[in-house]
């Protein structure tokens, strides 16, 4: 509830409530792993909701704020260039879309001819919340959120993976996690999905969601290596 005022008098108005899925960020890339650890990548992220209001305001700085804005969000890849970039904002549907390409001449690393590297490229979840021995209060979260991420990582020819990741699924009353991949041709395919649901929990629930969260961020940084084929 809002207090709306002018010149004749006030009223209360209901703005637009955003469920847990509506609040959503959606991002797609192909990517390309070089042999000497470099990548280069194609990218959409589309944000509506709450996710909307984080990053639309974002379209409004220059060239080279953005640059430092992405180093920063994407802090993890070293040596970060922006090579283009075009948004779009669609205020009437909340929707926020940025495409981009992107290099990083040291993503992966190179040890004894293999490459490791975590195919979880743009969005890793690595929030634990704080552990509390005593804690009093009820665990609230206030707004929920749902994030899915589709990735086509081309791996350097002549190499092979050696060992896929395991397909990850976590479900409980706080949200719901997965990772699924698999091999097509030279091409790994990754998918993850990630759903936190806004509620108030008892505070014996606490410790359950931190595990959680501990799990995603777990996951969320898991590598494969590259090795180069016999």
């Amino acid at each position: 509830n809002v207090l709306r005022i002018k010149p004749d008098g006030s009223d209360v108005l209901k703005t637009t409530k955003y469920n847990d899925a509506t609040n959503y960020q959606y991002t797609k890339a192909d990517v390309s792993i070089l042999e000497n650890a470099s990548i280069k990548a194609d990218l959409v992220i589309l944000s509506s909701g709450i996710q909307y209001d984080h990053r639309a305001p974002i379209e409004r700085e220059s060239s080279d704020k953005l640059t430092d804005y992405y180093r920063n969000y994407w802090s993890y890849i070293n040596n970060l260039n922006v090579d283009s970039y075009e948004f779009k904002n669609d205020k009437e549907s909340v929707e926020f879309s940025e495409s981009l390409q992107l290099n990083s001449a040291s993503y992966a690393t190179v040890n004894n001819g293999q490459i490791l590297f975590s195919p979880n490229v743009f969005n890793r979840n690595t929030y634990v919340p704080d552990r509390y021995r005593n804690r009093t209060l009820p665990l609230v979260i206030p707004r929920g959120y749902m994030d899915k991420d589709h990735y086509v990582i081309t791996i350097p020819e002549g190499y092979v993976i050696d060992g896929m990741l395991e397909d990850i699924k976590l479900e409980n009353k706080f949200g719901y996690y997965s990772i699924t991949t698999k091999l097509v041709d030279n091409k790994l395919v990754f998918d993850k999905e990630l759903l936190i649901k806004k509620g108030t929990y008892p505070k014996t629930d606490y410790e359950l969601y931190r595990q959680f969260r501990k799990d995603v961020s777990k996951y969320d940084t898991s590598m494969v290596v590259l090795k180069p084929q016999l």
